[in-house]
């Protein structure tokens, strides 16, 4: 089974962590929580749909390989995000990295964080800026032991794209050009339905009844009903007259 990227990621984010970034914002906790965990699967998604062929996987594994990605430790996130001109640096390089992962789709792409998780403008540019050099870590984190190859990269980035997509918010997928998975209930209804045996129970049961008529239509006419309004003879000896009314009359043959 493929590594889930995306939960590695969301590991690091423990509550300390958590109940830093809404601070460093200038967002409320809530708010801020709601934001990273729609950025990180997002930033993932950009990537995703910007790596579709070898060169460009190529492209970003020079980009992984670099000594700014490489070096880069997320354990003490928390301290990073603890204020004092620590995140400033992080920020300014995580910013330009988002630029380049993301081009023209890194403003709508705040725009659309900021509005679903209620934010500030200015505060989805930020969660941009935090969650690329976070994912592109990851990344880093999850090659094998010998690197990954430009097919093996593409190979692994489409097994994260049912995680991403079961993560991101419609409007954040739309900027993406990306499908959010369906909610329960559409699911549900979109669903193939299940089979039942009922209409293989009543189609069996039509084909006896269509055999057993078919059956009984052979048999010779001594065995059917008498037709309504024909006597039947009830003495052999007997023979019939039939009156100028139309009525028939049972006499004996010399009668």
């Amino acid at each position: 089974m493929s590594q889930n990227l995306i939960q590695t990621l969301f590991s690091v984010l423990t509550p300390p962590v958590l109940d830093r970034l809404g601070p460093m914002l200038g967002e409320s906790s809530d708010a801020a929580k709601k934001g990273v965990l729609a950025t990180l699967p997002a930033v993932l998604g950009g990537i995703i749909g910007k790596v579709a062929t070898p060169a460009s996987a190529e492209a970003l594994l020079n980009q992984l390989r670099s000594p700014d990605i490489a070096g880069l430790d997320f354990s003490q996130l928390g301290d990073v995000l603890d204020g004092g001109g620590k995140s400033a640096p992080l920020l300014g390089q995580g910013g330009k990295l988002a630029e380049q992962l993301l081009g023209d789709k890194f403003g709508p792409l705040a725009g659309a964080l900021a509005g679903f998780a209620g934010l500030k403008a200015g505060s989805g540019t930020q969660l941009l800026a935090l969650a690329a050099p976070m994912v592109m870590a990851g990344l880093a984190k999850a090659a094998p032991s010998a690197g990954f190859t430009p097919h093996g990269l593409m190979t692994f980035l489409g097994d994260q794209r049912a995680h991403v997509d079961k993560l991101l918010p419609p409007a954040v997928a739309s900027v993406l050009g990306l499908s959010p998975a369906p909610t329960a209930p559409l699911a549900a209804a979109t669903a193939a339905p299940k089979r039942s045996i009922w209409p293989w129970l009543l189609a069996a049961a039509a084909v006896g009844l269509g055999i057993l008529a078919g059956v009984r239509s052979c048999q010779p006419a001594t065995d059917a009903a008498p037709k309504a309004g024909a006597v039947a003879p009830t003495n052999p000896d007997l023979r019939s007259l039939r009156l100028p009314g139309g009525a028939e009359l049972q006499v004996p043959p010399n009668g």
